[in-house]
């Protein structure tokens, strides 16, 4: 069987345009946030206009073409069918500097090209922010060998490439492992200095939505404040008549578990994350002093006393 093909940087498409604003009719000057068209023969001498796709890689994407518009990610990768269209571009979305960015697959005809002042083309889409944030997350097939998409590593290998001649190869082998140990280290920097204590937290954590979490996961959970500290830990669920989860109990406070105060909060109130090797993380809007004045969960009188005992906050 046939696997999919993923396009990846070193590979040369001519892609159709999905949608344009305004047509391009003079050659811009050379931006590295901007899509160029440009004109050429095919095979059989039939003239086509489209774009590349390791022009269109790494660029990013816009709300609109404004100049202040909302940033909403960069296009990784692009996704080509079975029969040669395109059929999506893998944005990143969140995160900061790369770390914790999400990889979501969005259809190719929700992007937009549209021309800017300097009649250079923009990505844009009609997807939100809170749109994109919310869509699953693309995973790479494993048996994909794993590519540079960054734009730096592909000018600087193309650069040498067409200066070096002879050995170009183990130069350019040379320039992606000097920028990826860069990389590394400007992410390892970032972790350690100029992040908020929320950005630190996020750094290495992907939110997952509630409809994928269940009680047995839920349980032993760790769960954090409003200022990202340790609460205590999710000790049991309380489900409604339909078997869906209607709270998390945290028990807070306590020394291993002893002495701890449970409190009941709504299961809409949380957000959930999970980090590269699966641990699940339990984002709560309240602070501690807020937990330790709640009243204190008891499962047999929670039914007649559930409007005192529930926990109810805005997700943050």
């Amino acid at each position: 069987m046939l696997r999919k093909l993923l396009a990846t940087t070193a590979v040369v498409t001519l892609i159709s345009v999905p949608a344009f604003a305004e047509t391009q009719t003079t050659a811009p000057a050379q931006n590295n946030t901007s899509v160029y068209m440009f004109d050429m023969n095919g095979l059989a001498n039939a003239q086509m206009r489209g774009y590349l796709a390791s022009n269109l890689i790494g660029k990013p994407v816009h709300v609109s073409s404004a100049e202040d518009a909302e940033r909403v990610g960069e296009i990784n990768d692009i996704v080509i069918g079975e029969t040669g269209e395109v059929r999506a571009a893998i944005v990143g979305v969140g995160g900061f500097l790369g770390i914790g960015e999400k990889d979501v697959a969005v259809d190719f005809g929700r992007l937009t090209m549209v021309a800017t002042d300097e009649d250079e083309f923009r990505v844009t889409t009609d997807a939100t922010r809170e749109e994109l944030e919310a869509a699953p997350a693309y995973e790479r097939p494993d048996y994909i060998p794993m590519g540079e998409t960054m734009s730096s590593v592909r000018r600087d290998v193309t650069g040498a490439m067409d200066d070096a001649g002879t050995g170009v190869r183990e130069e350019a082998a040379e320039i992606r492992q000097s920028l990826a140990e860069t990389r590394e280290d400007v992410r390892n920097e970032a972790l350690n200095e100029g992040l908020s204590d929320r950005e630190r937290w996020l750094a290495d954590k992907t939110e997952i939505q509630q409809g994928a979490i269940d009680s047995e996961r839920l349980i032993g959970a760790t769960v954090y404040d409003v200022a990202w500290n340790d609460l205590g830990e999710v000790g049991e669920v309380v489900l409604t008549v339909d078997g869906q989860i209607e709270a998390a109990v945290i028990d807070v406070g306590g020394f291993l578990g002893i002495g701890a105060k449970p409190v009941a909060v709504a299961f809409e109130s949380l957000r959930f994350f999970e980090d590269e090797g699966g641990t699940l993380y339990v984002a709560a809007p309240f602070t501690e002093e807020q937990l330790d004045q709640a009243a204190s969960y008891d499962a047999d009188t929670y039914q007649s006393e559930r409007d005192s005992m529930l926990l109810i906050g805005m997700a943050r």
